[in-house]
Parts: structure tokens; C-alpha cells; sequence
């Protein structure tokens, strides 16, 4: 079945394969564009030089030692090594002087996380230079981020203007760079860079939190987001914890003792897997961005019902759904007849009691799937 394809769509030179349950890399075809780590939502690929970690600290030392040497409101203009350099040398003399080039080996490598710990890290702005040479696929899930990043800045009042994908033709760089807003007094994080990209956003968003003009409680997102939390149909719901199983980044668990399906909203990353997965097309994605921390990482039950309890010794095994289902379907099967349909009222142990002892009282199996 098929789930997150961020980081196959984003490849512009389809060295990524899938094989089911993993990916594989082409290495004669890959060319380090960097937008499947950016894509990735879960950190599940990475740039591997530099590491994420490694940028982080370069930007919080650079932007430290900007300030230490008396600047103010530095803003970052991040460019590949190839035609932004070429746009930078150009367009420098032109530029304010706060502005400072951030030279990555491909734009598409550096994505939310490192853009809003720059922010965090004390950048007034922090700007992306598109150029023509940019393959189409990087741009748009470029796009796409800085939209996503953008709302979730707008969603704590920060102007749009903090975060831009630009042009170097036109004067739209020149022009943009010109007209950026101040920190308005906001302290730099101090948080570790690490190479965790969930963790990274997490803190730059609270950090930036803390000194936000206004705040919302939530801010919905586009299609797309890899945040957000999943809207259950509970009439349909069976408790089959079909979804549970198949979500690969534990966002969705079952209760202990209680047949309850439990959510946890920092762990979605918007798959859609457990949508897909449903038996009873009950679940459906919502992408949305929730500021309070602890309402994120709570343990929310989505839906509970009372347990099935078993017909011999009153032990909860099932949903009374789903044993009423199975029971519904095979009422007119041949081999659930009488005691055989029974059964599938009883919990596993008692069932394989009462199967041994109809066999006991002379009585054979119909078949390998009932006992009659």
C-alpha cells in the first residue's frame, strides 16, 4: 500500500525507487539536489554532508559572531554553489548591508527546519534564491515549504515578509531585500543544533513562540503539511486497529486494557497511510499546525467502546462491533453452524477449550476453519 511519496516526487533526476517498505538510491543517478531530505517529513532521509546539525551550528555561529561585531537584523540569503553564487557576486553591490550569503552546495538541501532555527537563531529574515537553473521538482517542494512555514510563522503573527523563495532576475531579490522587517527585540534561541528535523522544528516554533506578536491556538495548512491530526467517523469505526499497525511514525495506538484507539498529534506527519488502510474509509487527514506543546504530545482517545466480553469466562478480548460483524457475516456460512458460531463469541482460550472438547464428545471437524 502506498503511503508518503514526498521525497520520489521531489527527486529531479528519479534516482529514487521504491521497495515497498523502504527506498532505494540510485548513486549513478543521484545528484545531490537534496529536496527528498527536505521533503522528507520525518528526518527518515538526510543530507549526510553536511549534516543537519552541522548547518545549524554554522548558522548560529555566524549569526552570533554577526552580532558580537556590532550587526543588527542580519538577514540570511541562502544560494547553491553554482548560478546563486554567480546571482550573488552580481546583485552584492546592490544588496543592503545586513544582508548575508549563506552558500549551501544545492538550495533544495536546506529546508523548514533550517529556516526557522535560523529565525530562532536570531535572523531577521531569511531569504532563498531561486534561480532559472533550479530543477522544477526542488522549486515547487521549495515552494510548497516556504507556504507551510509561512502560515505557521503568520499563525504567530510574524509579517510574511520573514520567509521568501526569490528571484535574482528582475530586481526581485534587490527589491525584497531592501523592504525586510527587524527583530522587534527578539531574543536568539539557544537551543543545540541536532539532526532530528521534527525536534529542530519544535524548538525554533516554541522558541519563536514565546516572543510572538500574537498567537493563535491553531492554524491550518495545506494539503500536503507534515502536520496535523486525523478526523474519525466514529459511527463507522470498528476498533479494528487496522490503522494502529500500519502508521509508520506511531502517531495512532491502542488502549491497554480498554478497546480504545489513541492519537498523538507531534507524532503525524500526514502519510495518509491509515486513511488508506481503514477498512471503513473512517479516518481522514486534516493538516494543521497546533502551538501548545503539551496539547500536541497529549494522548488523545479518538474513540473507546465498551469491550466484548467472552461468552465462557467473561475475559475482554474484542469490540462488541467487531465480534457482531464477523458474527453477521458468517451466520450463513456452512462451516459457522450452531456451536461453531459460537465460538467466535469466546476469547482464544476458551475456544480452543471448547473445540477440544467437541472433538472429546465425538464430534469431528467440519473443516480446518470450524468444528461442528
Amino acid at each position: 500500500m502506498t503511503a508518503c511519496t514526498r521525497c520520489l516526487d521531489t527527486c529531479p533526476t528519479m534516482a529514487i525507487a521504491s521497495l515497498g517498505d523502504r527506498i532505494e538510491v540510485d548513486a549513478m543517478l543521484c545528484q545531490g539536489a537534496g529536496s527528498c531530505a527536505t521533503a522528507c517529513p520525518t528526518g527518515a532521509i538526510t543530507y549526510a554532508y553536511p549534516r543537519p546539525s552541522d548547518t545549524l551550528l554554522r548558522l548560529r555561529l555566524l549569526l552570533r559572531a554577526y552580532r558580537e561585531a556590532g550587526g543588527t537584523d542580519g538577514v540570511l540569503l541562502f544560494h547553491d554553489a553554482a548560478a546563486g553564487r554567480a546571482a550573488v557576486r552580481r546583485l552584492a553591490a546592490q544588496l543592503p548591508e545586513r544582508v548575508i550569503p549563506v552558500e549551501v552546495e544545492e538550495l533544495g538541501s536546506v529546508g523548514m527546519d533550517v529556516w526557522l532555527a535560523a529565525l530562532a537563531y536570531g535572523a531577521a529574515a531569511v531569504l532563498l534564491l531561486a534561480t532559472p537553473a533550479l530543477p522544477g521538482s526542488v522549486r515547487r517542494e521549495l515552494s510548497h515549504q516556504v507556504e507551510v512555514a509561512g502560515l505557521i510563522l503568520a499563525g504567530m503573527g510574524y509579517p510574511a515578509a520573514i520567509l521568501q523563495l526569490c528571484r535574482a532576475e528582475d530586481g526581485e531579490l534587490v527589491e525584497i531585500a531592501g523592504n525586510l522587517p527587524g527583530t522587534a527585540g527578539r531574543c536568539p534561541a539557544g537551543f543545540a543544533a541536532l539532526d532530528e528535523k521534527r525536534s529542530v522544528i519544535r524548538l525554533a516554533v516554541d522558541h519563536l513562540l514565546a516572543a510572538a506578536p500574537r498567537v493563535r491556538p491553531l492554524v491550518n495548512l495545506p494539503a500536503g503539511a507534515p502536520f496535523g491530526e486525523i478526523l474519525l467517523d466514529a459511527a463507522r469505526c470498528t476498533l479494528c486497529m487496522a490503522c494502529v499497525s500500519q502508521c509508520p511514525a506511531h502517531a495512532l495506538d491502542a488502549g491497554n486494557e480498554k478497546p480504545q484507539l489513541i492519537f498523538i498529534e507531534a507524532n503525524c506527519v500526514q502519510c495518509g497511510l491509515c486513511c488508506r488502510t481503514c477498512p471503513e474509509d473512517a479516518i481522514a487527514a486534516s493538516p494543521r499546525y497546533l502551538y501548545d506543546q503539551q496539547q500536541r504530545s497529549a494522548r488523545r482517545v479518538l474513540f473507546e467502546v465498551e469491550p466484548f466480553l467472552c461468552i465462557s469466562c467473561g475475559k475482554p478480548f474484542a469490540t462488541r462491533q467487531v465480534i457482531e460483524k464477523i458474527t453477521a457475516r458468517m451466520r450463513g456460512h456452512a462451516m459457522f453452524q450452531g456451536a461453531a458460531l459460537e465460538r467466535l463469541k469466546m476469547c482464544e482460550d476458551c475456544r480452543v477449550k471448547a473445540m477440544f472438547a467437541s472433538e472429546a464428545a465425538g464430534n469431528k471437524p467440519a473443516s480446518p476453519g470450524g468444528w461442528s
